[in-house]
C-alpha cells in the first residue's frame, strides 16, 4: 500500500526518500485507521494495534500532530531505529517511520574511527615528545662530551705552562752551573737539577717518569760548542738524547731536533699552544708498544711548525681521519685517535692546518699554526665587556679545573689560589678586576674578603655557595652571592653587565 500524498509531499519537502519508511495513520483520538509503507521491514505488521497506539502515543508525546513535529532516533526493537514525522491533515495525522538504522551504523563506525585516530594521534605525540626527550638527551651528552675535549685541552695546556715554567727555572739555573769554573761541581750540580725537573713533568705516566729518572745521572749534558748560550729546547733535546738507551730497552727511538731563526718562539701564545699539541703526542707515543719518534720543532718568523715521526701501535696512518672528524671517536678508538681528534679541534680553534702523511711504517704528522692565536670564530660571546683576569680562591682541585676550563672556552684568565693570607698582598698588588671565593669548600674565605674590602680593594668580591650573606656582618662585603653550581656563563654576563 503506497505512502498517503500528504506524507509523501512531507518527505520531498525533507528530502527523504520513500524507500524504507512506514506511515501509520491515527484519528484525533490516537485510533490507528491505517497502515501503509515498509510496515513489513519495519515491523510494524502484526497484530498488535492496541500496542502500537499507546506506544505511538507515548513516543509522540508532547508532538502536535497538527503542526506537525519530529522525534529523532527512536528505537523500535529488532535492531531498527527510526525518526518519527508527524503529518497533519483535517480529519485525521500520519506518523511516518523513517528508518535510519544504517545512517546511525555509520555514525557509530565514524565515532568510532575518530576515537581511533585520536587515540593513534595521541600515542604519535607522546612518541614524538619521547623522541623530543631522546634527541635533548643525546645533545646533552653531545655538548658534555665536547666540554669534556674542552676540558681537557685547556688541562693539557695548563699543564704545558707549568712545565714551561719549571723548564725556564732550570734553563737559567743551569746556565749559571755551567758557568762555573770545573772544579766547583757544576756539571754535577746541573745533573741534580734535570734529576727535579724531571719529577715536575706532569705529561707522562707515572711508570714512564720513574724509569726516566733512574736513568738521569748517567745522562750526559752537552753543550752547543758553536753557541755559548744552552737554551731550553737545546735542554730539553739534550735530556732526551741522553735517555736514548732506556727508550730502546723499552721499544721506543726518540728523537727531538728544534730549528728556529727567533730568539724564543714559545713566549708566543701560540707556541704555547703547539707545545701542548707536542706534548699530548709525546704522551701517546711513549705510552704504546714499540715504534719509535722523530720530533722537529721548525720557526720561520711567521709560522710555527711541528712535525712528528712515529711506527707505534697507536700513531697509524688510518687514525689521520680523527683529525677532521667532527664526532668524538669511539670508545674502543684508542689514546691515539683522541689525542689527534683534540688536536684537529684546536688547529681548527687557532686557525692552523694539519697535513698527515703515511709512511710505510707509521705515519707523519706536519702541524702548522700562525704566530697569533685567532679569536675562535662563533661560539658563544658571554662577556664582550669582560675579559679577565678572574681570581678563585678555592682548595678543590677538580672544581677549579672545571671553572678553568669554562673560563678559558670564552677567552677569560681564570687563576685558581689557595686560601691563605699571604695571598691578600699579592691580590691587592694585582688588582684583579673580579675574586670568585668558594664558600663551600673553604668558609673561611669569607674573613679573607672582608680584610681585601677594608684595605680598599676596588674589583668586585663574589661569593660562591655557603649560607645567604644577608643580614650578617659580611654582607656588605660582597659584590654578589650565588651558587656554587653557576657556570661560567652566568657569571661573566653578571660580571659584563657591570663592566658596561
Amino acid at each position: 500500500m503506497s505512502l498517503p500524498p500528504a506524507v509523501q509531499k512531507h518527505l520531498q519537502r525533507e528530502n527523504l526518500g520513500a524507500g524504507g519508511v512506514a506511515c501509520l495513520s491515527f484519528d484525533s483520538d490516537w485510533r490507528l485507521t491505517a497502515r501503509s509503507g515498509a510496515v513489513r521491514e519495519l515491523g510494524l505488521d502484526g497484530d498488535n494495534q492496541d500496542v502500537l497506539e499507546r506506544q505511538f502515543r507515548e513516543l509522540c508525546h508532547g508532538q502536535s500532530p497538527t503542526r506537525g513535529g519530529r522525534v529523532p532516533q527512536v528505537n523500535l526493537g529488532n535492531g531498527h531505529y527510526a525518526d518519527l514525522h508527524l503529518v497533519g491533515e483535517e480529519q485525521c495525522f500520519h506518523v511516518a517511520v523513517v528508518d535510519v538504522s544504517e545512517l546511525l551504523l555509520e555514525e557509530q563506525a565514524l565515532q568510532q574511527r575518530a576515537q581511533e585516530n585520536k587515540l593513534r594521534s595521541y600515542q604519535q605525540g607522546r612518541q614524538l615528545r619521547e623522541l623530543r626527550q631522546q634527541l635533548l638527551l643525546v645533545e646533552a651528552e653531545r655538548d658534555a662530551a665536547r666540554a669534556q675535549v674542552l676540558e681537557l685541552a685547556m688541562q693539557a695546556e695548563l699543564q704545558g705552562q707549568r712545565l714551561q715554567g719549571a723548564l725556564d727555572r732550570v734553563d737559567s739555573e743551569v746556565r749559571r752551573l755551567l758557568q762555573l769554573e770545573p772544579g766547583q761541581g757544576g756539571r754535577q750540580r746541573a745533573e741534580q737539577l734535570l734529576e727535579q725537573a724531571l719529577a715536575q713533568i706532569g705529561h707522562l705516566s707515572d711508570d714512564a717518569r720513574q724509569a726516566l729518572a733512574r736513568l738521569v745521572p748517567q745522562a750526559p749534558i752537552v753543550a752547543d760548542s758553536e753557541n755559548e748560550e744552552l737554551d731550553i729546547d737545546q735542554l730539553a733535546a739534550e735530556l732526551f738524547r741522553g735517555l736514548r738507551r732506556l727508550i730502546r730497552e723499552q721499544g721506543v727511538k726518540l728523537d727531538l731536533r728544534t730549528h728556529r731563526r727567533s730568539a724564543d718562539p714559545l713566549r708566543f701564545a701560540t707556541g704555547s699552544v703547539l707545545q701542548t699539541c707536542q706534548l699530548a703526542l709525546w704522551q701517546t707515543i711513549l705510552r704504546s708498544p714499540g715504534g719509535d719518534i722523530a720530533s722537529i720543532l721548525r720557526w720561520d718568523g711567521q709560522f710555527l711548525q711541528l712535525q712528528i715521526e712515529s711506527s707505534a701501535a697507536d700513531f697509524e696512518p688510518a687514525l689521520a681521519d680523527a683529525l677532521w672528524d667532527q664526532k668524538l671517536p669511539a670508545d674502543d678508538a684508542g689514546p691515539g685517535a683522541m689525542v689527534l681528534f683534540a688536536l684537529g679541534r684546536v688547529l681548527h680553534r687557532h686557525g692552523g692546518r694539519a697535513l698527515a702523511q703515511p709512511l710505510p711504517q707509521g705515519l707523519r704528522l706536519l702541524v702548522s699554526l700562525p704566530a697569533r692565536v685567532m679569536q675562535e670564530s662563533g661560539g658563544d660571546i658571554t662577556a664582550p665587556n669582560f675579559r679577565g683576569p678572574v681570581w678563585l680562591f678555592s682548595a678543590d682541585k677538580v672544581y677549579g679545573a672545571e671553572m678553568l676550563a669554562e673560563f678559558g672556552a670564552r677567552g677569560v684568565d681564570l687563576r685558581q689560589h689557595e686560601v691563605d693570607e699571604r695571598e691578600l698582598r699579592h691580590a691587592l698588588e694585582a688588582a684583579p678586576p673580579a675574586i670568585l671565593f668558594d664558600l663551600d669548600v673553604n668558609p673561611e674565605a669569607a674573613v679573607l674578603a672582608f680584610k681585601l674590602r677594608v684595605r680598599g680593594f676596588a674589583g668586585a668580591l663574589i661569593a660562591l655557595g655557603g649560607p645567604d650573606p644577608k643580614g650578617s656582618a659580611l654582607s656588605a662585603t660582597w659584590r654578589m652571592h650565588l651558587p656554587r653550581s653557576a657556570s661560567a656563563k652566568e657569571l661573566l654576563r653578571m660580571l659584563s653587565l657591570q663592566a658596561s
